[in-house]
């Protein structure tokens, strides 16, 4: 057979098919990346889902009531912090799983997947990093610390919440950079510090509600509700505060 009549690329035709190439990746990477986003928010808010149920499980069990931050009555361990209450209902062992790569953390629904950041002082290590809306201690006796104001859903009972479907329940707290893995990381907090700390979807913030439901809040939403405390979304007020300011157009997400 006669093979002279058959050419080879030139390498002229080899840098066009490789700028073709070049060209479709940044044409598509954008939406490759747009789809793993999504992707990541929605395994977000699927985890947010469990936890809630899970909060709703152990309020069931227990005189539906909501777990308290950290319950006294139970020791100042693990087992006492919220995450550690409603480990059973997740199928989690705190203490097994808390820090596996594996099994444990990174596939933990108290864990934002979106978090890249990781814990130096323990290794390296993510967090768990699902934050709850409230900060009530309760004593060895079962009596809030403090007083006997409760505002959020720690330590409260679920028929004293005035709008389950607009009380903040959990949502994504601080990442490991200004954080611990039991601390500051599992509740909300307040200042600059929080939300510079906890912004990793452009978008908004990501909630489960005291109903269950998950729902995006847009970041001056948030805030506006931090500023306001009472009888907002994040205290709903229930008669144990003092001078309660009203909630001004609780319904807008902008």
């Amino acid at each position: 057979m006669d093979m002279s009549h058959h050419r080879a690329f030139t390498f002229v035709e080899m840098l066009v098919v490789v700028a073709i190439i070049a060209i479709l990746g940044v044409l598509l990477f954008p939406m490759f990346q747009r789809v793993m986003d999504r992707v990541t928010v929605m395994k977000f808010c699927t985890r947010l889902q469990t936890v809630a149920k899970a909060l709703q499980g152990y309020a069931a069990d227990h005189d539906a009531t909501f777990p308290a931050f950290v319950d006294e009555r139970v020791g100042n361990s693990l087992p006492a912090h919220w995450q550690g209450q409603i480990a059973p209902y997740l199928g989690e062992d705190i203490y097994s799983e808390r820090y596996s790569s594996v099994a444990g953390i990174k596939a933990s629904p108290l864990h934002d997947p979106a978090d890249k950041t990781v814990n130096e002082d323990d290794g390296g290590k993510p967090q768990r990093n699902v934050a709850i809306n409230g900060t009530t201690l309760l004593d060895a006796n079962g009596i809030p610390l403090g007083g006997t104001q409760i505002m959020g859903v720690t330590a409260r009972r679920i028929s004293t919440i005035a709008r389950p479907g607009h009380l903040m329940m959990v949502g994504q707290g601080v990442d490991a950079n200004i954080s611990n893995i039991w601390g500051a990381c599992a509740r909300f907090g307040f200042g600059s510090d929080y939300f510079d700390h906890c912004q990793r979807y452009p978008e908004g913030m990501y909630f489960a509600f005291a109903d269950g439901h998950v729902d995006l809040r847009k970041y001056n939403w948030v805030k506006y509700e931090f500023d306001h405390r009472y009888d907002s979304a994040f205290f709903d007020w229930n008669g144990s505060a003092l001078n309660p300011e009203p909630l001004a157009n609780p319904e807008n997400k902008e």
